[in-house]
C-alpha cells in the first residue's frame, strides 16, 4: 500500500473510533422523546381520557355508526345469540367464522353481519342537527347561519 492509502485509513479508523466513542450514551438516548421533550408527552391525556363506552342494548347488540356487535351472555352459543338478534345461525356463526353449537365465554363479542333493528325505532340524525342548529341561530356569542 502507499502512504497516502495507508493515511486514509489511519484517519477512518480514527475517525470512527471517535464517532463509537462519542457514542457510549446511546443506551440512554429517549428514541421516542418521552423522557427530554415533554411536549410530545401523551400519557396524561390517555390516563385523563373519559368516554363511557356504549352499552348492550336488552338484546345484548352493541351499535357503532359503521356495524354493530353482539355481547354473548353466560350459556349463550352463536345459535342462542342469533335468534335473539333475529340473523341466521349459519350466517353469524359463518361471518364469525366460529361452528355452531360452541359455547360463547360471557362478554364475548360477536361481529354482526347485517344491521339488525334498533329498539326504539330509526334515528333522524339531520332532523336532530338541523333542530340544534335552528335552536343555536341567534345565541348571543355565536354567529348567525348562512
Amino acid at each position: 500500500m502507499t502512504n497516502t492509502a495507508n493515511a486514509k485509513r489511519i484517519t477512518l479508523i480514527a475517525t470512527t473510533a471517535l464517532i463509537v466513542t462519542g457514542c457510549s450514551g446511546l443506551s440512554e438516548l429517549d428514541y421516542d422523546l418521552r423522557g427530554g421533550a415533554g411536549q410530545f408527552d401523551t400519557s396524561d391525556a390517555v390516563r385523563n381520557a373519559t368516554y363511557a363506552p356504549p352499552q348492550p342494548d336488552a338484546r345484548g347488540v352493541v351499535s357503532y355508526p359503521g356495524y354493530q356487535v353482539a355481547v354473548a351472555r353466560r350459556g349463550d352459543t352463536i345459535e342462542t345469540v342469533a335468534a335473539r338478534v333475529n340473523l341466521p345461525a349459519e350466517e353469524l356463526a359463518s361471518y364469525n367464522a366460529l361452528p355452531r353449537g360452541v359455547p360463547l365465554r360471557d362478554g364475548e363479542i360477536i361481529a354482526l353481519p347485517a344491521r339488525v333493528a334498533e329498539p326504539g325505532g330509526t334515528v333522524d340524525v339531520a332532523a336532530i342537527a338541523g333542530d340544534a342548529i335552528n335552536r343555536a341561530e341567534g345565541t348571543p356569542g355565536l354567529p348567525a347561519g348562512d
